[in-house]
């Protein structure tokens, strides 16, 4: 099945993202009212800051704008970890920090989920700032 939901962050993704500080600037939107919720396109015109019942329904190609070549743990005495994103031998997408000496986090799944967890979990660790990043 290849529908937009599987090109964007889930509403559930969408929503921790947010409540971590990422902006809401995305092409797709999640508009969520109670129980029901729907993915709208805004396109590039439309990009804005949203209101509150909206969440930013991230491509791929926006959240890999975010995401860091390696980052330096406070823990880490100075050692660095390396970001790695591709497709395992089962067709699917992976997204894992690894130091020198061992493979830190993996996250699995389609490509813009992977992505998602990704930078909530560098977010949660305090390894990046969310209100600093942009789409440039």
């Amino acid at each position: 099945m290849n529908n937009l939901q599987n090109h964007t962050t889930s509403l559930e993704l969408s929503k921790r993202l947010k409540e971590l500080g990422f902006k809401q600037e995305s092409l797709f939107v999640w508009y969520a009212n109670g129980d029901d919720a729907h993915l709208l396109y805004l396109g590039e015109d439309e990009m804005r800051p949203m209101e509150a019942k909206t969440y930013s329904a991230y491509l791929a190609s926006e959240l890999g704008e975010w995401l860091p070549y390696e980052v330096f743990p406070k823990s880490a005495n100075g050692m660095h970890w390396n970001l790695h994103i591709g497709v395992n031998a089962t067709g699917e997408w992976r997204c894992y920090l690894d130091s020198e000496y061992r493979r830190e986090i993996c996250f699995f799944g389609d490509m813009p989920t992977v992505m998602a967890k990704m930078l909530i979990y560098l977010a949660e660790q305090e390894l990046i700032n969310p209100k600093t990043l942009s789409h440039e």
